[in-house]
């Protein structure tokens, strides 16, 4: 993802527009653990029905290299789609 698209998504996840925010996310082709890091750590998890579009993707994504944080919070969110029905 550009630097660019990454601002934008930030944005959207600090001023709450969690929608806008995973369109963003989801747009970009890849998705660098900067991108990840990013995202996982705005993203407000109650809003996982959001992501159920992007699920077998984020099921897809392999541990890499992220803040503390941000792990465990993409571990839950992928925890957490892993359970929702489709």
């Amino acid at each position: 993802m550009e630097w660019e698209s990454k601002v934008e998504m930030c944005k959207f996840l600090n001023n709450g527009k969690y929608k806008e925010a995973v369109e963003v996310f989801a747009k970009a082709e890849v998705w660098d653990s900067q991108t990840i890091d990013m995202f996982a750590n705005g993203f407000l998890i109650t809003e996982i029905d959001l992501l159920k579009p992007l699920r077998d993707r984020i099921l897809s994504t392999k541990d890499i290299d992220m803040s503390w944080r941000a792990q465990i919070r993409w571990a839950l969110i992928k925890e957490e789609l892993s359970l929702c029905k489709m």
